[in-house]
């Protein structure tokens, strides 16, 4: 899995104390965001798969680091660990009804 997080500290000890503090939350909660609890490809998490996931996808693949863990999780529709062209192919197919 991947985590993006954005910040604008410098130092690096505080992005550690942040990142471990995300860390234990997950392992507190249970929930590391191994599950996916999104429609495939529904970026923009509307419960719809439209042309508007499709630009948010593209914005994920162009800007990972300003895009959600969960619009990640819900881009990747290949389920191959990696946001690319494919998964923009295979949501363009979903929406326009092509397997």
């Amino acid at each position: 899995m991947a985590v993006y997080f954005k910040t604008t500290a410098t130092d690096s000890d505080q992005i550690s104390s942040v990142l471990q503090e995300m860390l234990d939350r997950c392992i507190l909660s249970g929930n590391c965001g191994d599950s996916n609890d999104c429609i495939a490809g529904d970026a923009n998490s509307d419960s719809i798969l439209n042309v508007l996931d499709v630009v948010t996808a593209v914005n994920c693949i162009l800007h990972p680091n300003e895009c959600t863990i969960s619009a990640i999780d819900c881009v990747d529709m290949n389920s191959d660990g990696a946001l690319n062209v494919l998964d923009i192919v295979l949501m363009v197919s979903e929406i326009l009804g092509v397997s």
